[in-house]
């Protein structure tokens, strides 16, 4: 009888929903219609919060999205912010969860705690609260992203989903990229970014192109593709493996990956690619003499056929390989490669004869409608530099966190990158219960390292860098707290069979 019963009051509360679902369809209402789904989305997962887990770490780099998602939010943030209510739930419900605290959470602490000063001093940017300025959905992103760190290993998910879970998540990152050879076919931009969040700015490229006839179309979203898959391929397939004699008829992969990258037409994305596979290399312990000088022969025989067909390989290609010697690359391009780094240089200048006015609370990262408006579109393939710094973007970490956050930000956000890597360096060389949650910590291990000396040296962007920097550090937390959890329960057998 209880059984019918709740039956019956299902069926009741489906129906309910079906006509306001409808009704807000019908009314255009989009965001009252993504809230709504959103709650019954935490409801459903409520009783099991490590599936709603899963769920954010297969979505972070797909970039999935859904008409009334406002701003740089997508169904991702909306999944991390239903996990991230549970713990408030279990505090309110005094059943209260263990937070592992370490230094670096207390660094973490602290740089929210000038970003929140920054957004009270210099503007949030949240337009529908009556700010004159945009950008406040980044100031989201990146407290929603501090806030999963401590939920993602409260989700408990099962050591067995993990291996699983970062593959898919790779395997998720190939939808902007199939995102960019829909619009290349002909499909409306409008279109495939309604449920597909800005897959690659290549719209914006394919102008630049158009404006400027030397230009070079680059498919922004080929080279994260490339590194998600290389990082899921290696979560489920050890690099000793691969390189043994049983594993070679898996090597076509990874080669195949890094075309993918060659493909994005940008230096940055095989560097953070072949970073990665060094990195996970030395941490698996893969080199051995044989293997060094195989390496070298491989190198050196994709040289020469680099050097042979680089006369004909797409523009974007070119680009990327433009600084390799005895490469056929028409000048044009090569100049296209060569003239960011004196853009770069002019914009260093530029923005650091801003600092006095920003060294101690920093200029925020919301901006001025008017101001972007007029360096935006057409306008912005003409005035790069402009743009640039109204809206914070100054290519180069170090500056973006002085500028962005004062020098107290540039300290907690240096300490916070630097202490995640320590923390997980230590772990990584630690005793693991579970042989395959270790490889797959070392291989996010690896991935956050390359991202970290690359924000340092080469390119970073505090609204780029942080976001994926604060989603590795909760991935590896959650990796940790899941082999923690198997080798307590299994002392506890050990104990009973004692």
């Amino acid at each position: 009888m209880a059984l019918l019963i709740r039956k019956i009051l299902l069926l009741i509360v489906a129906f309910a929903i079906a006509i306001v679902v409808g009704k807000l369809i019908g009314e255009g209402s989009f965001f009252f219609l993504v809230a709504l789904l959103s709650g019954l989305m935490f409801v459903f997962f409520l009783q099991s919060p490590a599936i709603m887990g899963v769920v954010c770490v297969m979505l972070y780099y797909s970039g999935l999205t859904a008409p009334g998602i406002p701003g740089k939010l997508n169904i991702f943030y909306l999944c991390t912010a239903a996990l991230v209510v549970l713990p408030v739930l279990q505090m309110a419900m005094q059943r209260l969860p263990r937070i592992e605290w370490s230094t670096s959470h207390t660094w973490m602490a602290l740089f929210g705690a000038v970003l929140l000063t920054t957004m009270l001093v210099r503007g949030a940017g949240f337009r529908a609260l009556g700010s004159e300025t945009w950008g406040g959905m980044f100031y989201v992103q990146l407290f929603l992203g501090m806030f999963l760190v401590f939920a993602l290993p409260l989700s408990a998910i099962p050591a067995k989903w993990w291996p699983r879970a970062i593959l898919f998540m790779g395997l998720f990152g190939l939808l902007p990229l199939a995102a960019d050879a829909a619009i290349l076919l002909g499909a409306p931009p409008s279109l495939v970014w309604s449920v597909i969040q800005g897959s690659s700015q290549i719209g914006q490229s394919m102008a630049a192109q158009t404006q400027v006839q030397s230009g070079v179309v680059r498919y922004f979203s080929a080279g994260p593709a490339g590194q998600l898959l290389l990082v899921g391929f290696l979560s489920v397939v050890r690099l000793t493996d691969l390189l043994s004699l049983h594993g070679l008829w898996l090597l076509p992969l990874p080669i195949a990956f890094f075309g993918i990258t060659l493909l994005g037409g940008y230096r940055l994305a095989i560097l953070s690619f072949g970073l990665t596979l060094l990195i996970v290399a030395m941490l698996q312990r893969s080199f051995t003499i044989g293997r060094i000088f195989a390496g070298i022969a491989l190198a050196v025989g994709l040289w020469v056929a680099l050097v042979q067909t680089s006369a004909h390989l797409p523009q974007s290609v070119q680009r990327a390989v433009s600084w390799i010697p005895g490469t056929d690359i028409p000048e044009y391009i090569r100049q296209d490669a060569s003239s960011t780094v004196d853009w770069r240089l002019e914009l260093w200048r530029e923005a650091l004869s801003r600092l006095p006015k920003y060294w101690l609370v920093g200029k925020g990262y919301a901006f001025s409608e008017k101001k972007a408006e007029g360096v935006t579109g057409v306008n912005r393939m003409t005035d790069e530099l402009a743009w640039a710094l109204e809206t914070s973007s100054y290519h180069n970490g170090p500056i973006s966190l002085l500028i962005g956050l004062g020098v107290f930000g540039l300290v907690f956000g240096s300490a916070l990158m630097v202490s995640i890597l320590v923390r997980h360096g230590r772990r990584v060389r630690a005793p693991w219960a579970i042989p395959r949650l270790h490889q797959c910590h070392q291989v996010i291990y690896a991935m956050t390292v390359a991202h970290v000396l690359i924000f340092f040296t080469i390119y970073g962007d505090v609204q780029i860098s942080f976001p994926p920097l604060l989603f590795m550090f909760a991935l590896l937390e959650g990796l940790c707290a899941a082999d923690n959890q198997e080798f307590a329960v299994t002392r506890r057998r050990e104990r009973l069979n004692v």
